[in-house]
């Protein structure tokens, strides 16, 4: 399994074809690194990909932001047919005011 990519139920064939749960793709964004989600995940629905994202989201910045100054992290969800369907982002910045 890719890092950061969703925990859940991983199958190759759709199983909104089969009359099961549609598909998610969750693309990563970790300020200038993209990593694409080429396997997806069967969801039961958009706020099951919303929560799904947002998991996923606090698993990522509780590994990459303990140190950081700044940071740009983004989940990308997208349907079956790769289209866009939500976005999950988090923007970190440490502001010294002394």
């Amino acid at each position: 399994m890719k890092a950061w990519l969703p925990q859940g139920k991983w199958n190759i064939q759709s199983q909104d074809a089969l009359g099961g749960m549609p598909r998610y793709y969750f693309n990563i964004q970790d300020d200038d690194l993209f990593t694409p989600d080429d396997e997806g995940v069967d969801l039961e629905g958009v706020e099951a990909a919303r929560d799904e994202a947002a998991r996923t989201l606090g698993e990522i910045a509780r590994d990459v932001l303990p140190g950081a100054l700044c940071r740009m992290l983004k989940v990308e969800v997208m349907d079956e047919a790769r289209e866009p369907l939500l976005e999950a982002r988090l923007e970190f910045q440490v502001a010294r005011l002394r």
